[in-house]
């Protein structure tokens, strides 16, 4: 089993820092002591909105909080993100990692936090007091829409003596995505087509902080009303094609806007799993609903954080499905990033 893995490095170029105190005026600021984004993250690919894989051209913006500390070390308990504040970063094709306005490395020690994607819509919001940024979502209706969200684990007491600062992204919910195959060969004028999927029920929305080195927190919103997720050809979460791959191959049936995103929680009775499937033999024509508990193909007994898991719908010449749950982790992935000259 090939394990997928997405991971994304962004990194501030540290220069030498000339006046005292936070930074000083900063129309007086030589260019060179600006905190910087490298203008590249690597080769690697990285998740993004619907759970598409694009490569870092296409990463489109995160905000960051930075956090002050002239003495002493950061505070969960009294740090505040006086220096930066969900400061939005940017990159336009080709082009260089910018934010507006320009901040410079000051004497003391500086703590970043970061998210992505930037909340540019209704399903995301951002607020932080102390501590680290509290990021809640809640995930849309539609599959079409739901997005992959990463949270920057802790980068704390960072000074310009520290060199590259990286930020390590890590996903804050699990992707879910289908495949399928036939377990036989299909004769002449039989074919095997799902045409729904459906999801749920679930709990869709959480607050989220990744204040701990090594995990995320989060809290789910219990008073939330749980959501069912449907793919379908007609909105193209399913990509709409007979079945052709014989098992052991399997080939996608949710398409590049199918991916289901899914906060971390305890897998319920009621959290079911329903495939619609037309079924053709000899001019003839049916369509069944099977109905299966995802809790009894997910070992675990729940839905965690950074996982990515892949249905696998295995059916019969005559239409009988047969399903399992492939788990892979989303892993870190060191990316080779450049210093700056």
């Amino acid at each position: 089993m090939e394990t997928r893995r997405y991971w994304l490095w962004a990194v501030f170029s540290l220069t030498t820092l000339i006046s005292c105190g936070r930074g000083g005026d900063e129309a007086l600021q030589p260019a060179d002591d600006a905190i910087r984004f490298d203008d590249r993250i690597g080769d690697s690919a990285v998740p993004w909105t619907k759970g598409v894989q694009t490569d870092d051209g296409n990463f489109a913006d995160f905000g960051v909080f930075a956090y002050y500390s002239p003495q002493g070390s950061y505070d969960a308990a009294a740090s505040k993100p006086d220096y930066m504040y969900n400061v939005r970063v940017t990159r336009p094709a080709g082009g260089d990692w910018t934010y507006s306005p320009t901040k410079y490395w000051p004497q003391g020690k500086v703590s970043f936090f970061a998210y992505a994607p930037y909340d540019t819509d209704a399903a995301v919001s951002v607020s932080c007091g102390t501590g680290a940024p509290r990021v809640t979502y809640a995930v849309p209706d539609a599959v079409a829409d739901h997005r992959d969200l990463l949270l920057s684990a802790p980068a704390l007491d960072r000074t310009k003596e520290g060199g590259r600062v990286p930020l390590t992204f890590r996903h804050a919910l699990a992707a879910v995505v289908f495949e399928a195959s036939v377990d036989g060969t299909l004769s002449e004028g039989q074919s095997i087509r799902i045409t729904g999927i459906r999801l749920g029920k679930f709990l869709h929305k959480a607050t989220c902080h990744h204040e701990l080195p090594d995990a995320i927190t989060q809290t789910l919103a219990t008073d939330a009303a749980d959501r069912e997720y449907a793919l379908s050809e007609a909105d193209g979460t399913l990509q709409g094609n007979s079945l052709v791959a014989v098992y052991p191959v399997y080939q996608p049936v949710s398409s590049a806007t199918g991916c289901a995103m899914l906060w971390p929680q305890q897998i319920d009775d009621d959290d079911l799993l329903t495939v619609t499937v037309r079924y053709t033999s000899n001019g003839v024509t049916r369509e069944s609903a099977i109905v299966r508990n995802i809790g009894d193909f997910v070992v675990s007994g729940s839905i965690e954080a950074s996982k990515r898991y892949v249905f696998r719908l295995k059916f019969t010449p005559f239409g009988e499905m047969a399903l399992t749950c492939v788990v892979q982790d989303w892993n870190q992935e060191t990316i080779d990033v450049p210093d700056f000259d």
